[in-house]
C-alpha cells in the first residue's frame, strides 16, 4: 500500500478500490534494431557470393565463357532487344558445365560495378543451403545492408507487425521481406539507373523438388506486376519440375541460356587446360624434367574431347 501513499504511516482505509495504471515506452530505433537483429538469425552466411565459407568458389578462368558472360550482362543491362522484356533469366546445363562458376563470375562482375546484388548459392551438403528456409531472409538481409534505410525500416517493420515471419509460406515472406520494401523504398523517392540483381544457383540442389519449382514460379509473381527495378537469374541442371516450371511461362518474360556447345566450351576448355599446364610448367618443383613440348597437341585434343564440354572434368585433370 505504501507505494500509493508514500511517506505515510499508521493508517487504515476499508472498501477502498485502487487501479494501477502503467505505461511501456519503446523507442522506434530499438524496435528497428530489435527487428534487423531477429532477422541476422535466419541468414545462411554460406550463401553470399562473397562469403568466407565459400573459400575460393569456383569462377570462370581468365578469357573463357566470354560469349556467355557478354550475353548475361547485356541482359542486365537491358543492351540486347531480344531479352529486353524478360526479368527473368534461367541459365542451364548438366552437371559440370560450368554453371556456378558462370553465376559466381557474374555476382563479382556486379559487385564490382557497384551493382545492388543479393544471392543464393544452393548446396545440398550444407544444411543451411540445402534448403530453402533460409532463402527469402538471406536474399532480403542482403538487400537491407546495400539499400538506403527505407528498406531496412519497412523489413523490421515486418518483424514488429509478424514477429513469426520467417515460419510463414515462401510466399508470405517474399511478400513482405522483399516486395513490399522494395516498394515502400520506391515509393520514397528512391530510383536507380541499374537494375537491383538476384543471382539464385543451384536450385536443382534445394533438398524439395517441390520447392525448386514453387521458387521458379515465386520469381515471376514477384516481378509480374513489373513494378520493380528488379531481375532474377537462376542456374541450374535441367530437373524435370524445374524445366516444367519454366516452360509454363510467357515465352516474352523469360531468357534462357543452355549451356551447350553453340557457346564454345570446347575451346575455352582448351584455353584453360593450356593455362593450366603452362602453370605446372612454371611452377612444379620438378619441372626441369617435364620434356619440352608437353603436353602434346593431341594430348589435348584427347583430353578436351573426354571433356565433352563439361569444366569439371578439365578442372579435375589439372
Amino acid at each position: 500500500m505504501s507505494q500509493y501513499f508514500p511517506g505515510s504511516s499508521n493508517f487504515t482505509i476499508e472498501g477502498g478500490t485502487f487501479n494501477t495504471v502503467t505505461y511501456r515506452y519503446q523507442s522506434a530505433k530499438a524496435s528497428a534494431i530489435g527487428g534487423f537483429e531477429r532477422l541476422q538469425e535466419h541468414v545462411a552466411h554460406g550463401a553470399f557470393h562473397d562469403s568466407g565459407e565459400r573459400f575460393d568458389p569456383p569462377k570462370c578462368h581468365h578469357n573463357t565463357r566470354v560469349a556467355i558472360i557478354k550475353r548475361i550482362m547485356a541482359w542486365i543491362n537491358g543492351l540486347n532487344q531480344d531479352t529486353r522484356e524478360a526479368l527473368v533469366m534461367w541459365l542451364y546445363g548438366a552437371a559440370g558445365a560450368g554453371k556456378s562458376a558462370i553465376a559466381q563470375t557474374i555476382a563479382e562482375i556486379l559487385d564490382g560495378q557497384h551493382f545492388v546484388l543479393a544471392s543464393f548459392f544452393f548446396w545440398r551438403n550444407d544444411p543451411q543451403r540445402g534448403t530453402a528456409k533460409l532463402l527469402v531472409t538471406t536474399l532480403a538481409y542482403q538487400l537491407a545492408v546495400k539499400l538506403p534505410p527505407v528498406f531496412r525500416e519497412q523489413l523490421c517493420q515486418a518483424f514488429e507487425n509478424d514477429p513469426l515471419i520467417t515460419t510463414r509460406s515462401l510466399e508470405a515472406q517474399f511478400k513482405a521481406l522483399v516486395r513490399e520494401p522494395l516498394l515502400e523504398l520506391l515509393h520514397s523517392g528512391f530510383s536507380t539507373n541499374n537494375h537491383i540483381v538476384i543471382i539464385i544457383d543451384g536450385l536443382d540442389e534445394c533438398d524439395d523438388p517441390k520447392v525448386q519449382a514453387r521458387i521458379v514460379d515465386l520469381s515471376f509473381s514477384l516481378l509480374d506486376s513489373r513494378d520493380l527495378p528488379l531481375k532474377i537469374l537462376i542456374a541450374s541442371r535441367t530437373e524435370i519440375n524445374i524445366s516444367s516450371s519454366f516452360d509454363r511461362k510467357p515465352f516474352y518474360t523469360l531468357a534462357r541460356i543452355a549451356l551447350d556447345n553453340d557457346y564454345q566450351s570446347a575451346e575455352d576448355i582448351r584455353h584453360f587446360l593450356a593455362d593450366k599446364f603452362n602453370e605446372i610448367k612454371a611452377d612444379h618443383p620438378l619441372r626441369s624434367y617435364i620434356p619440352i613440348g608437353w603436353p602434346t597437341s593431341d594430348t589435348l585434343d584427347t583430353l578436351v574431347r573426354k571433356s565433352s564440354g563439361q569444366f569439371i572434368y578439365a578442372s579435375t585433370v589439372v
